[in-house]
């Protein structure tokens, strides 16, 4: 790697010129810079004077280098080589760092060579007045003052430059290509290729003007912008108080996250915006050029460049997160192993539900016929079963997806599609059909069930099992709406368990926390709250799934049509959570929003439903296989007797690639297994009711606690909950 540089100081650098070092003072209009007046005549420069400086190291003229020219004459290509004998250490004919001049050595020489100086001795520079250089104010598409205007604003901010060639010379002799950036202070800009070494250092310095233009302009709109942190290939990253991390891309692998999607994760925990800006882009014969930024809140980070706006993307998001580490604003987790690579006595418990979840993933997405199908989830949830303390835990359902059926489209009225396909929701209706299969195994082969079959149509759980609930991402709605920053983790003792009597801290210090949510048009994570819906077309609406999980931990998990069966409902005895975890707003979402302010709505639920309040956790140490890969527009189930996964298209609500065939998760599927397990069972709790509609309504205790629910969160101001259309349940 080599470089050429121009010496930049008090002194202005006017580049390349035609400079006479015998004349009696510097060219016309060359003063010391800035508004000062030029040399009033004065004395001849000796040339034996000049070169004995630039032969002997760094000095009047010199920069850091010997043989280089700079300071007063820094950018100036003499015309001649260096003096015989004089120490060439490499090829640069551009001048380095300005240094302060020896006066009172340049009086010894010249009085040595050419006599007694007349008139009063050569004195230090008259201050000068900094003013921005004229071309700051041009567009900077004009390549043609590149030079130019890079060399007038590293003077203008005291800066120096340096145009370094990046690597070898590539391509054939005949056709050579060279690689050169920009190096202005500690700031390294995007280098560029070109056919020659002058073209490469003109592109290179349009591209560094034109990211300083951008800067120049947020900075004049009040944007702060944030300083572009210069670091070597695998460089540790600094932080704040002098404490180093390590460079960006392990960190990055040990979390299995992209820099993209930290960046958004970091927007939604801090409540702040985070827009991914285009700010133009430059074509010249050579390389198009892309330019883009990350604006997060009031906040501009640094401007890259790049070929594609995908890599453009990704090259701004790694800036942003070096700028944030280093200004104090993100300090990464503890995550520098994989879970598997952490010791046992190290682990949380929601680390081992975590790891359970995603090796049980990856196991089942080898049945696949293209396991790299299986790649890009967004979310992920499960379901763990235990047989007491001892027990690590079973998968018995899996879900992935993200998205819904869209609210504006009719849903058929005969119950063959699915509706909601974000992974808790289907991760729920895949462990119903775990419970169904284990109804029949208490009837079959009652040691494999987790059932006791007690009487003819009355199952009950056996001792020790619990049911434990993991996803990857905080539900959406309520649990992950509102910035996390403001709430604690969950307290713990010193053995690293959790004090039950202090478990659940919910927040209340937003009017509209705890307030109902539904799914948004988009079919994306967002939600509205109830209360703001207006003009929206909601023809098929989906409460979202922050207010399910409040509803299961009233009236648990296993839904109406099983509760047909089952002596007690089904409660989750924890909830853990990966990625946007906030143990308050988590606490208020999941259960204390029904018993806020009013304590006596647990005693007027019926017996035998109550308000579970449900272990709560982070991920600690590992945050599951995040893909790298876009997430896929597709839902896939699974439940313990399943060979392989169901992948259902959530636009259509039925199987992917088969729009004729209905999930085994959708409504039609689900009234079904009930069906089943009345004949095998031998009685009919319908007494006459065919529909799917009032097989829910016999289940008279669920119902009332279901209303219990819906009236409370009316009178708490919370919203009314919204169901969906009646039509789409009225089938047999």
């Amino acid at each position: 790697m080599t470089s050429s540089r121009g010496g930049v100081g008090p002194f202005r650098d006017f580049g390349p010129r035609n400079f006479d070092p015998y004349s009696d003072g510097p060219p016309l209009g060359m003063g010391y810079g800035g508004d000062g007046p030029p040399l009033q005549g004065g004395p001849p420069r000796p040339l034996p004077s000049i070169l004995d400086e630039l032969d002997g190291g760094p000095g009047v003229y010199g920069g850091d280098r010997p043989g280089s020219y700079g300071g007063l004459m820094g950018g100036f290509q003499p015309p001649y080589p260096p003096r015989h004998g004089a120490p060439h250490p490499e090829p640069s004919y551009y001048g380095g760092p300005f240094r302060p001049p020896d006066f009172g050595r340049y009086e010894e020489q010249h009085d040595s060579w050419c006599g007694p100086m007349r008139g009063p001795p050569l004195g230090p520079p008259p201050p000068r007045i900094r003013r921005p250089p004229a071309l700051l104010q041009q567009d900077y598409g004009d390549e043609q003052f590149a030079m130019q205007a890079i060399y007038d604003y590293a003077w203008y901010r005291d800066l120096v430059l340096e145009f370094e060639e990046v690597g070898e010379r590539q391509g054939p002799s005949h056709k050579p290509l060279y690689k050169m950036r920009v190096v202005l202070g500690r700031r390294f800009f995007p280098s560029v290729e070109a056919g020659s070494r002058r073209e490469a250092r003109r592109e290179a310095a349009s591209i560094a003007l034109k990211i300083i233009a951008y800067e120049e302009r947020f900075a004049s709109e009040g944007v702060e912008v944030m300083p572009d942190i210069a670091l070597l290939d695998n460089a540790p990253v600094p932080g704040p108080n002098g404490v180093e991390y390590p460079n960006l891309k392990t960190m990055l692998a040990a979390m299995d996250k992209t820099a993209v999607s930290v960046v958004h994760e970091l927007s939604q925990l801090s409540g702040e915006e985070c827009v991914f800006e285009e700010l133009g882009e430059a074509t010249s014969t050579s390389v198009r050029t892309f330019f883009i930024c990350v604006l997060l809140g009031n906040r501009m980070f640094p401007v890259v460049s790049c070929g594609n706006k995908k890599s453009g993307r990704t090259l701004a998001a790694e800036k942003t997160l070096i700028a944030m580490i280093a200004d104090g604003l993100w300090t990464p987790t503890n995550r520098a192993l994989p879970l598997e690579q952490v010791g046992e006595e190290l682990r949380s418990f929601h680390d081992e539900v975590c790891l359970l979840a995603h090796n049980r993933y990856a196991e089942v997405a080898k049945s696949l016929s293209d396991p790299t199908g299986a790649s890009g989830k967004k979310n992920l949830a499960a379901f763990v079963v235990r047989h007491g303390i001892a027990d690590k835990g079973t998968v018995v359902a899996l879900g992935t997806g993200s998205r819904a059926l869209p609210t504006s489209l009719t849903p058929p009225s005969d119950g063959s599609v699915v509706i909601d396909s974000h992974a808790i929701v289907v991760a729920r209706r895949s462990f119903q059909r775990y419970l169904y299969n284990q109804l029949a195994a208490a009837i079959d082969t009652p040691p494999r069930s987790i059932f006791v079959h007690k009487s003819l149509t009355v199952f009950a759980l056996k001792d020790n099992i619990s049911f434990h609930l993991y996803t990857s991402n905080a539900p959406c709605g309520d649990a992950s709406q509102f910035p996390s920053k403001e709430c604690d983790d969950p307290p713990r003792e010193k053995d690293g368990a959790f004090e039950p009597e202090q478990l659940h801290a919910p927040k209340f210090t937003q009017p509209d926390h705890g307030a109902l949510r539904l799914k948004k048009n988009d079919g994306g994570m967002a939600t509205v709250a109830v209360n703001e819906v207006t003009n929206e077309v909601m023809i098929n609406p989906t409460m979202s799934c922050s207010d399910k999980l409040l509803k299961w931990d009233v009236l648990g998990v296993q839904g109406a049509l099983l509760t047909h069966f089952l002596e007690q409902p089904v409660y989750l005895a924890s909830i853990s959570v990966g990625n946007l975890y906030s143990h308050g707003h988590m606490s208020r979402a999941t259960c204390c929003r029904l018993v806020w302010l009013d304590e006596t709505v647990a005693k007027r639920l019926p017996d035998p439903y109550l308000v579970n309040h449900p272990t709560l956790g982070r991920i600690s140490r590992f945050e599951g296989q995040r893909e790298t890969e876009k997430a896929k527009a597709v839902s896939f189930n699974w439940e313990s007797e399943d060979v392989s996964f169901e992948i259902v298209d959530p636009q259509t609500g039925r199987e992917l690639g088969n729009p004729k065939q209905q999930s085994r998760l959708c409504k039609n599927h689900m009234f079904n297994y009930f069906k089943r397990m009345c004949q095998k069972i031998g009685v009919n709790p319908l007494e006459g009711s065919t529909t799917y509609s009032d097989a829910k309504n016999l289940a008279v205790s669920y119902q009332e606690a279901k209303k219990l629910l819906y009236d409370t969160m009316v009178t708490k101001n919370f919203g009314q909950w919204v169901t969906k259309p009646k039509v789409v349940s009225q089938f047999t």
